[in-house]
Formats: C-alpha cells, sequence, structure tokens
C-alpha cells in the first residue's frame, strides 16, 4: 500500500472508522458474554494475517489463503474489468468457454482474458476489449478462473489493510488505558 498524500480526507476516514470499531470493541468487552467472542475473532484476526504474510513470504505471489489477488492493469477487459480493479483468483479444475481466467503467458506476464474455446489441454483466449485472440494457452500455465471483482472488492482491497492496521492499534492501546484504570 501506498500512501498517498493528496488522499488525506480519505485516510482521516480510515483512521476514524478503525478507533470508532476499537472503541466498541472495548464497550462489548466489558459484557462478559461477548468478550470470549470477541477475543476469538480477534486471535483468529491474528493468525490470518500471520499466514497471509508467510505466504507472501514464502510463495512470493499474490496468493491470501486459497486466493489470489491481483489489480487490472490494462483495459484489455473493458466493460467487464477496469484498469485498476481488483479481482479475486480461485484455482480450478472446470473451465469452459466463457470463463474470465488469470493465467501467465509464453513470457511469463499474468494475464486476465476470457476463454473463447477449449480443445482438451488447449485454450484459447481473448480480451472483451480485443479485436484478435491470444496466442493458445495450456491448462498448466492457468492460475485460476476470476470468481469476484466490482466495487465491493476494489473498496475492501484499497482500504482494509489500513482499518485493520488501525483498529489493531488503537484496541491495545484502548484496552491498556482501560486496564490502568
Amino acid at each position: 500500500m501506498k500512501l498517498d498524500l493528496n488522499n488525506i480526507p480519505t485516510y482521516i476516514i480510515i483512521l476514524l472508522v478503525g478507533i470508532v470499531l476499537s472503541i466498541i470493541t472495548i464497550k462489548l468487552i466489558k459484557k462478559e458474554k461477548t468478550k470470549s467472542i470477541i477475543d476469538k475473532i480477534i486471535y483468529i484476526l491474528y493468525i490470518l494475517i500471520v499466514v497471509i504474510s508467510l505466504q507472501k513470504i514464502i510463495f512470493k505471489d499474490n496468493r491470501m489463503l486459497f486466493f489470489y489477488f491481483y489489480k487490472v492493469s490494462s483495459g484489455s477487459m473493458e466493460k467487464t474489468l477496469h484498469v485498476n480493479d481488483y479481482i479475486l483468483v480461485m484455482e480450478s479444475n472446470n473451465y469452459k468457454a466463457g470463463d474470465i481466467i488469470t493465467f501467465r503467458n509464453n513470457k511469463n506476464k499474468i494475464i486476465t482474458h476470457r476463454i473463447v474455446s477449449v480443445n482438451n489441454n488447449e485454450i484459447v483466449t481473448k480480451g472483451d476489449a480485443n479485436l484478435n485472440v491470444d496466442k493458445t494457452i495450456y491448462k498448466d500455465q492457468i492460475i485460476g478462473k476470476v470468481i469476484l471483482h466490482g466495487l465491493f472488492l476494489n473498496l475492501y482491497m484499497d482500504y482494509i489493510g489500513y482499518i485493520i492496521i488501525v483498529y489493531s492499534t488503537s484496541y491495545i492501546v484502548i484496552g491498556l488505558f482501560k486496564q490502568k484504570e
């Protein structure tokens, strides 16, 4: 994530959302019934963050748990996928014409296009905005099938990291102050 100084109001909103979530969490923890549930959720979140971080270090790719996240960098799929959209990709063994897939081309470049035809192991793809089909690829070049894209995923990917960091930090700080009381 890169800090954009032109987007300061957005960062202030993210900071406020994280702090408000922390305060709500602290208030809920005072109730004994919700304390153990919230603690478990927070531990699970921390474990997920550690697992995802380890995956990034070990695999050195865009893997997050059982999925891959990519950001669209060209307009070849316009009307369906826009430049800077995020896509959620999942491995699959079943590909058919019409599926949008992410694959490595012969130059090892990652591309997301729609399948035009499947003939056993050979797959022909084409960008929705392109006039010509791509060179034939093979199933072992496919990373996975696009299973989610759009506004919700874009907002999530652009801001969730910031919110989790602010939430976690303010949760710990507010918790320490409450403990002293």
